[in-house]
């Protein structure tokens, strides 16, 4: 029996939505275990950056969950050298992922984000390193011939003001400001986003440690 023109276009697209999905499916099974150790490693590597000095990061779990990692010196664990913890919160159009650092003082020692999907120009800029090196000197760097030497990772100039800074001082502010945190111009929510999840998440472990 011959199937109507219409039916006949229906079928033939539900075939190919089926094969597209059974693809997919099957390229991100193949993939997971890739994209599960590339996040593992970006945490480790942010675990290092926002304690420096550490060599030992300890979990502390509660019920079950993560809660955040001690940090210590080395693996013997005879120095504390503060506390790690992720934090997380809704932004402007995306969840920001982010990992902190706290000294046993409860100071933040560095922040890192992890993730985000924040608005390119605005709320992007939570993670965007300022450029200061201008036009000309690229281009001369570009073309030298003397030996290149290994540059630090820079900080994004967001991030940067949240070191030094105890859980009261974590608020945003709009312009220059020592004391608490600067907003991204024309990105508060982003800005507010981040900054509140590190500061809630902080006041949640020094709460745990003090116990």
């Amino acid at each position: 029996m011959k199937l109507p023109e219409n039916i006949k276009y229906i079928v033939i697209l539900a075939l190919i939505c089926f094969a597209t999905a059974s693809l997919l499916s099957l390229v991100y099974l193949v993939t997971k275990p890739d994209i599960l150790a590339q996040k593992e490693k970006a945490e480790q590597k942010a675990l290092e950056e926002v304690i420096p000095g550490a060599g030992y990061f300890q979990p502390v779990k509660l019920d079950g969950n993560l809660l955040y990692f001690r940090a210590y010196a080395s693996t013997d664990k005879k120095r504390l050298l503060g506390y790690a913890f992720k934090a997380q919160a809704q932004g402007y159009s995306s969840v920001i992922e982010s990992m902190a650092g706290m000294d046993v003082k409860g100071k933040i020692t560095g922040i890192r984000v992890l993730a985000h999907n924040e608005t390119p120009g605005l709320g992007a800029k939570i993670d965007e390193v300022l450029v200061t090196e201008t036009l000309w000197q690229a281009i001369k760097k570009r073309f030298s011939s003397e030996k290149k030497q290994t540059k630090k990772n820079a900080e994004p100039w967001f991030c940067a003001q949240f070191k030094g800074k105890k859980t009261e001082d974590l608020i945003v502010v709009t312009g220059k400001s020592d004391k608490n945190i600067q907003a991204i111009t024309g990105a508060t929510i982003s800005s507010e986003a981040l900054t509140d999840s590190v500061r809630q998440k902080a006041r949640e472990v020094l709460e745990h440690v003090s116990r």
